[in-house]
């Protein structure tokens, strides 16, 4: 069994998104229809006017976006031409449940509203990790065979690895924000079934509660 050491997770974000099949350029007309079906769907987390905003320079239509914030700023929901989405800044996972339901309401009303097909769900988790009782070098060097190692030279920061897969990638390095921390990326691509669009949250748990693997 992999070695488990105990971590601080100093800042962390997840980003839920539903791609459209086709842009909505031809409906983008209908944005407030849209932005009202929305904010319905997310009423029940105490939604007011002064809560959404557009984008006010946007530099292309990818960039034109209508955003709710929702408790305290920390759950932002977004809909444009090509997605919609929710990002929610230092999830914990009893919020897990709550983030599926803001999630589900918003991309379904916009679903519904346009109408639209959704050709797939992305999921990105980036966390910032500080383990405890070791550094970064000392949790990354196993990464690495020895004849790199010796190639790289003496005092290295830290070493990473990045896996793709045909439906994500995982991505492990050194913070470039915090000091002897590693940084994590996890990304998965779902089916259009919303319900499934959470589904790896349960799979990547183990990893990312409190501990690093080892």
């Amino acid at each position: 069994m992999a070695e488990r050491i105990p971590a601080e997770v100093r800042f962390a974000s997840m980003e839920s998104r539903a791609i459209y099949r086709k842009p909505i350029l031809q409906l983008w007309n209908r944005n407030g229809e849209i932005a009202q079906a929305v904010f319905r769907a997310l009423r029940e987390w105490n939604i007011s006017l002064d809560q959404v905003s557009e984008t006010q320079f946007a530099a292309n239509l990818g960039q034109l976006e209508t955003t709710f914030q929702l408790l305290q700023g920390r759950f932002i929901f977004r809909f444009g031409l090509g997605a919609s989405g929710l990002t929610v800044w230092n999830p914990v996972w009893s919020e897990t449940d709550v983030i599926g339901k803001i999630y589900s309401a918003g991309v379904e009303a916009v679903r519904t509203s346009v109408p639209t097909e959704f050709d797939h769900h992305e999921l990105t988790l980036d966390m910032h990790v500080a383990p405890a009782g070791r550094t970064v070098v000392e949790l990354t060097e196993v990464f690495v065979p020895s004849v790199l190692q010796k190639c790289v030279g003496n005092d290295p920061r830290g070493y990473g690895f990045i896996l793709h897969k045909s439906e994500g990638l995982w991505h492990l390095d050194s913070s470039a924000a915090f000091a002897d921390s590693l940084f994590v990326r996890i990304f998965h691509r779902f089916p259009p079934d919303a319900s499934n669009s959470f589904a790896c949250i349960f799979d990547i748990r183990g990893v990312t509660d409190a501990t690093v693997g080892r």
